[in-house]
Formats: C-alpha cells, sequence, structure tokens
C-alpha cells in the first residue's frame, strides 16, 4: 500500500505543528477501544449485538468451521472521520490555524481592515440607513473621492496570501487517495483489530450476508500504520474547514473592494480620524446635522441643534430679552448585539444627553454627560429606549400602547428620540414650563449671548430663526 506518501504530506504540512505522534497515540486507543472494524466496499461496519438488529451478516470460515458475526453499518468514510475530528478535538487546531492567518493578513493590510473598523463600520451603516429611511434623504458627499481610495495594494496581497494557503489545503487533499488506502477490492474484507488491519477475500452468498475465508488472511498494516491512515482521513476534515474558512476570509475582505463597502470604511475611518461625523439634513425646515460621535469608548449618534434664538418669557426681571444659543449636539448613546437569528444589530440605549461644555435652560449644568429635560415627555422617550433594543434582537414590532406608537426598528426609535429632543431644546420654553434655569442666566457662556434688535436683523438674514413664543 502506498501509505508513505501520504504521511509524508502530513508531516510536510501545517498539520505537523499539532504532534503528530500524540494524537497517533491517542487514535491507537480509540481505535482499539471500538475493535473490530469492518471495512467493506460501501463503507464501515460494527459489531451488532443483535442479530435481529444487524445489517451485514458475515459467515467466518476457517478450517472447516463456521462462525456468523453480526454488523451493523454501514459508516461513511465522511463520518468516520468526523468522529476521530472531534475525539482529537482538532477544531483547537483549525482555530489556531486560521488565527495564524489572520494575525499576517492584518499585519499585510496595515490596520486598514481593523477590527476597530469593522466594528464601527455597523455604527455607520446604521445611520446610513436611518438617513435614507426615516428622513428620507439622499446624501450629500461628505468625503472626496481621494478619502474613499483603499489599499488595493495591500489587499490583493492578501487575497494572494489566502489563494496560496488554499492551494497548500488543496495539494494536502489531492496528494493521496484515502479511499484506496481504506476501502478494500471487490471480493475483499479488511478488519481492524487490535493487532492492526488484515485482508480476506469475501464471496457474497446473498443480499446481506457475505463468506469470509479465514484462510485468505493477509496482513496489511500494523495498528501504528492503520492508525496513521486513519489520521490522513481526519486531517482531509481539517482542510477541508480550512479551506471553507479561508473562503469566508477572502469573502469578507473582497467585499471591502466594492464601491458601497469603500464608502462605508471611508466614512469608518473618518469617523475614528476625527471622532465625529456628519450629514447634513433638514429637520422641520432646519438645516442642520446628524451623524456619529466618539467619545472614549463610548460612541453616540446626534443631532445638532443647529443655531437659534429664544425669547425669554419666564424670568420677570429680563422679560422679553433674546438669547441667542448656538448648535450644539443632541447625543444618543449607541450599542450593539446580537440578534436572535445570528446579526449584528445596532440599538440606542440611554435617554439623550449633552456631552459638551453648554448651557441650556433644559440641562441642570455646564460640563460633563448631562441627561436632557424633556419634561412630560420623559415617559414617551424612556419607552422608546427600551422598545428599541427589543426590536433590534428580536425582530419583532413593539407597541407602545400608551401613546399609540409602533415601533418596527432601531432606526426609527433613534430618529423619534431625536427629533422629540430637537424640538424640546429649540421650542420648548414656553409660559408654564419648569426648566432647570431661565435662557437668561445661561447667557456669558461659549458663545450663548443676550442680542439686541440690530443682531436679530442680521441674524435673520443669515436664516437664523427666532422663537418667540410671545408672537403666536
Amino acid at each position: 500500500m502506498c501509505t508513505n506518501l501520504g504521511w509524508r504530506e502530513l508531516e510536510g504540512s501545517d498539520s505537523a505543528h499539532v504532534g503528530v505522534s500524540e494524537l497517533s497515540k491517542s487514535l491507537v486507543d480509540f481505535v482499539r477501544e471500538i475493535t473490530p472494524i469492518f471495512i467493506l466496499r460501501d463503507g464501515v461496519y460494527l459489531l451488532s449485538n443483535s442479530e435481529k438488529l444487524a445489517d451485514k451478516t458475515i459467515i467466518f470460515e476457517l478450517s472447516g468451521e463456521s462462525q456468523e458475526i453480526y454488523l451493523t453499518g454501514p459508516i461513511s468514510l465522511r463520518l468516520l472521520s468526523e468522529l476521530i475530528y472531534s475525539h482529537l478535538n482538532l477544531n483547537e487546531y483549525i482555530s489556531s490555524l486560521v488565527n495564524s492567518t489572520e494575525k499576517k493578513l492584518r499585519e499585510m493590510i496595515s490596520g486598514d481592515m481593523s477590527l476597530e473598523l469593522i466594528e464601527y463600520s455597523r455604527y455607520v451603516e446604521f445611520m446610513l440607513r436611518l438617513i435614507r429611511k426615516e428622513l428620507g434623504k439622499k446624501l450629500l458627499s461628505v468625503i472626496s473621492k481621494s478619502d474613499i481610495y483603499v489599499y488595493r495594494g495591500n489587499i490583493e496581497e492578501a487575497l494572494v496570501l489566502i489563494q496560496n494557503e488554499k492551494n497548500k489545503s488543496m495539494q494536502f487533499l489531492h496528494s493521496f487517495d484515502v479511499e484506496k488506502l481504506l476501502l478494500p477490492e471487490e471480493g475483499r474484507i479488511r478488519v481492524i483489530v487490535k493487532r492492526g488491519m488484515f485482508e480476506y477475500t469475501a464471496k457474497p452468498i446473498g443480499p446481506d450476508t457475505i463468506k469470509m475465508i479465514g484462510e485468505s488472511k493477509r496482513v496489511l498494516n500494523d495498528m501504528d500504520r492503520v492508525c496513521r491512515i486513519l489520521l490522513l482521513l481526519a486531517f482531509r476534515e481539517v482542510e477541508k474547514k480550512r479551506i471553507k474558512l479561508l473562503s469566508r476570509i477572502e469573502s469578507r475582505i473582497k467585499s471591502g473592494l466594492l464601491t458601497s463597502r469603500q464608502y462605508i470604511f471611508a466614512l469608518t475611518r473618518k469617523l475614528i480620524k476625527d471622532k465625529r461625523l456628519e450629514f447634513p439634513v433638514e429637520v422641520d425646515g432646519i438645516r442642520t446635522y446628524i451623524g456619529l460621535r466618539l467619545d472614549g469608548k463610548n460612541i453616540y449618534a446626534f443631532l445638532s441643534t443647529g443655531e437659534y434664538v429664544i425669547r425669554e418669557v419666564l424670568n420677570k426681571r429680563k422679560f422679553g430679552v433674546f438669547v441667542y444659543f448656538p448648535p450644539v449636539d443632541i447625543c444618543v448613546k449607541l450599542q450593539s448585539g446580537e440578534s436572535e437569528d445570528g446579526r449584528i444589530v445596532v440599538y440606542p440605549v440611554e435617554a439623550p444627553v449633552i456631552i459638551d461644555e453648554y448651557d441650556h435652560p433644559s440641562i441642570r449644568t455646564r460640563r460633563g454627560e448631562r441627561t436632557i429635560c424633556l419634561g412630560a415627555l420623559r415617559g414617551y422617550v424612556d419607552q422608546i429606549i427600551n422598545a428599541a433594543k427589543d426590536v433590534a434582537t428580536k425582530g419583532k414590532n413593539v407597541e407602545i400602547k400608551s401613546y399609540g406608537v409602533t415601533i418596527i426598528s432601531p432606526e426609527q426609535a433613534l430618529k423619534e428620540v431625536l427629533l422629540v429632543t430637537f424640538r424640546v431644546m429649540r421650542y420648548g420654553y414656553v409660559p408654564g414650563a419648569n426648566p432647570y434655569k431661565h435662557a437668561v442666566n445661561c447667557s456669558g457662556f461659549k458663545g450663548i449671548k443676550i442680542v439686541n434688535s440690530d443682531n436679530i436683523i442680521e441674524l435673520k438674514r443669515r436664516g437664523v430663526e427666532i422663537v418667540d413664543p410671545l408672537s403666536e
């Protein structure tokens, strides 16, 4: 038999790194526990304890005497290889092998396809879906063509590396014929016992009955060599699984070469670099920006309030003065998780906050992460935030009965939360409101200021909205 060729191929492949001798010893003990093993043309058979449940009957004849042996089967060589694969716990080996390849790929691509990039790209895709579907906005170009450039040279080198690794696996798979090493020729039966593998002449004498001639016994291999052949069988499974895993990695990398993916990765790189990614949108007739922000380990969706002027209507001493407020980002913390069907999903997890240094009647302090006071709408927003996770992870609509609203996507939930807060901050300072402070008390901090009639004329010319509850 040509067992030496297959064994040399195994020792010359990546498989040699897993300790062939140790695996062989472990396999010897495993095989001896289940012997005798009968190998026929249609597969592998094991002893059956019951004549009635037997699939095959062997009439073993030796020196004029005969013995009936009952077998169950057949087990395909594929299933046998999976049993050996599982017994030897080769999953750990293939994981380390693929991890090693991924490490080389990461080094080659120079971080362009880093885990950070892949992780944050999910949030970018989430924001793009919100803008297109929920705001009905066609995206304007926020990055140049040069920003969309992907390091094709490095990626192509990575793809070559993957193909080379797949070629190694294919070469290993085609370097020997494991079926020929194990399966007998027509008219023969092979039997693995504790001492090794033997072959006998066999003659069918019925549909499921075979006569095996004891005098025709021929020694094929000792147990050590038998287990080497079985190891080759198991490592065929290793290489097949390795090819599948490499193909998945290859597919992920190639996806980065497609135009849409290039655009998303370019936006993500901009987010990672600038800690902010914004898109121009229009909300209630106000031109503003929506996007993403990175702050430490947190990622936020934001909607800018835009600049606006509020008329003081609560402070009796300063009643009627106008206060200018520069833009600030209304931020909602995002999180990613796994849905019930295994997809990675993104959803809002906390009530709206201000994270910049800023002052406003609806926030208690000027610094740190501050929750925005929403008054009577707090309960509504909290229920939407809670519903968003269930919708994202379970894929089912959530009805908020007390408000007559149904949340059908996490994008819709985020849009609703941002719009409610946007309107509260711009238009919620009205007679009867109960804010943390008066609008005039915010003046003098970070561009917030009291403006006169001349200033208002100029601000109106710039398109800044003057919010005056007294004129409505």
